[in-house]
């Protein structure tokens, strides 16, 4: 029993003896953090593009169509009174809402209808006229009689009704559009003594109005 007292006490020792010179254990050290440099950003400036202004294309301007008088601009149509096309005036278009311009063309006193023409039916050159009326004059005979001269020769005398034709067409293709006929008024009765030169007696012709109300259903829609 006094052994084994022993040999602990030497094992207490030699525990002892090996504390002391390992010490106490090493504790790893913190590691220190060492802080990343702040990066200030700099700004490098960056010369401005100078984008080109796109120049300015210049804008035709149409030229204005000047303006040209009654008598000249149905000049201008005579082949559409013959029915041939004329590719300077207006398309007319029959279910198209407004005014249609118009003219006349006659063998007589032309000038005369066209003046009677209402404002908004005038056209102010070739390229507004959409329709023209051709009138035709109709020299129907009702008398006749001879006539004795101073120099003793006879000379026939003649007394006539004067209708009125108009052939309303297409101031572009010339095509047909609308005919009628209106019946002139009564022929001069004959008197007994005619002046030195008379040939004959005309009756007068329809009204202007008469002929305007007919064509309004195509002028105006």
């Amino acid at each position: 029993m006094k052994r084994n007292s022993a040999t602990q006490l030497v094992l207490s020792v030699i525990l002892a003896i090996l504390l002391v010179s390992c010490g106490e254990p090493a504790i790893p050290p913190t590691p220190t953090v060492t802080p990343l440099p702040t990066l200030t950003p700099t700004l490098t400036p960056i010369p401005p593009t100078e984008t080109p202004v796109p120049s300015a294309t210049p804008t035709e301007t149409p030229s204005p169509v000047p303006t040209q008088s009654l008598s000249l601009i149905s000049d201008a149509l005579l082949s559409a009174a013959q029915g041939m096309e004329v590719a300077e005036a207006a398309v007319y278009d029959p279910y198209k809402a407004g005014i249609h311009p118009i003219v006349f063309i006659a063998a007589n006193d032309q000038k005369w209808w066209n003046d009677n023409l209402p404002e908004s039916w005038r056209p102010s050159n070739v390229s507004q006229v959409e329709l023209v009326a051709v009138l035709r004059f109709i020299n129907d005979q009702i008398e006749s009689r001879q006539y004795r001269m101073p120099g003793g020769g006879l000379v026939a005398v003649r007394s006539y009704r004067v209708d009125t034709e108009v052939m309303l067409r297409e101031a572009r293709t010339g095509n047909m559009v609308a005919t009628t006929l209106f019946r002139g008024g009564p022929s001069p009765a004959l008197p007994h003594r005619i002046p030195a030169g008379t040939q004959a007696f005309y009756g007068d012709i329809v009204a202007y109005e008469i002929v305007e109300l007919w064509l309004k259903d195509y002028v105006e829609k």
